[in-house]
């Protein structure tokens, strides 16, 4: 200013409104890139949430896969782990992160996202929950054209453990001959009606009697094992096992018929407890 010939204050004000017009415009641009930022990280999110989709629900072709795939770290030769989940929260970020944490690879970061309310993924690691309350359905490994033939099998299984009342991890042999307790009704229902349905109708204390026989199938027929669980008297439980046999003759020491039995007492309690009432139960199951 004085070089100039300038008032010193007239400068000084000069240079403080171009500080304040720079700082503003500083802001401008930061929020803008900001913007951009969030904006191209939602893209990216629907643009892998789209593959997941189309995925695991087998729209894409093998070779499609594979091209597309390829951006996420999903190699043709590679195999993964599948898994859906529910939790009775919806999709709390809890369990995506425990998820994308736990089931990550060094090149592949897991694909977790939300599928028809439930949580849904493709990972390199065997998937496992962080809380009491969620089931998590998983099968694996299967390379990567078979990822949707593969996620078909979590919604099966996922279906079956929701209505055993299941939470935790759960696959195939977890569930075992259970799948076909649920998913062959035409047989449960023929032995629900020769094994529990006339216990039902005959016995006041039915359903003491019909849950005290499957405690003692449970605990491999030791009846002391059996009555401990149940919290009676040893003799009270072969009194209901005696009542038991004497309303439906079943031979519970024959191989055949604990099986039969068995299985009509899995089809009565997911059923008694999908509906709430035994005399529907046994409506259902027809003459």
């Amino acid at each position: 200013a004085t070089a100039a010939g300038l008032p010193s204050d007239v400068v000084l004000a000069g240079t403080r409104r171009l500080w304040d017009m720079t700082e503003r415009l500083g802001g401008v641009l930061m929020q803008a890139r900001h913007e951009i930022d969030i904006e191209l990280a939602r893209h990216d999110e629907r643009q892998k949430m789209a593959l997941l989709q189309s995925i695991l629900s087998g729209s894409l072709l093998p070779s499609a896969v594979s091209h597309l795939g390829s951006a996420y770290g999903l190699q043709p030769d590679s195999q993964h782990w599948v898994f859906r989940a529910r939790h009775p929260d919806g999709t709390p970020q809890s369990l995506t992160r425990h998820i994308e944490r736990t089931c990550a690879g060094q090149h592949f970061p897991a694909l977790v996202g939300p599928i028809d309310g439930d949580l849904a993924g493709i990972t390199c690691r065997r998937p496992s929950v962080n809380d009491d309350v969620t089931v998590l359905a998983t099968v694996g490994p299967f390379p990567l054209p078979m990822l949707g033939q593969a996620f078909a099998e979590c919604t099966r299984l996922l279906n079956v453990a929701i209505r055993y009342g299941k939470h935790g991890l759960v696959d195939r042999e977890s569930l075992s001959v259970r799948i076909a307790v649920i998913e062959e009704s035409e047989i449960g229902a023929a032995l629900f009606h020769r094994y529990v349905a006339t216990v039902l109708e005959e016995c006041p204390i039915a359903d003491l009697i019909l849950e005290s026989v499957q405690m003692f199938l449970a605990k491999h027929r030791r009846i002391q094992a059996a009555a401990d669980a149940l919290l009676i008297h040893s003799n009270t439980l072969r009194y209901r096992l005696e009542k038991y046999t004497s309303i439906r003759v079943a031979d519970l020491t024959d191989t055949e018929a604990i099986i039969e039995v068995w299985w009509a007492l899995e089809y009565w309690q997911v059923r008694r407890d999908g509906v709430g009432q035994a005399g529907q139960l046994a409506q259902d199951a027809g003459p």
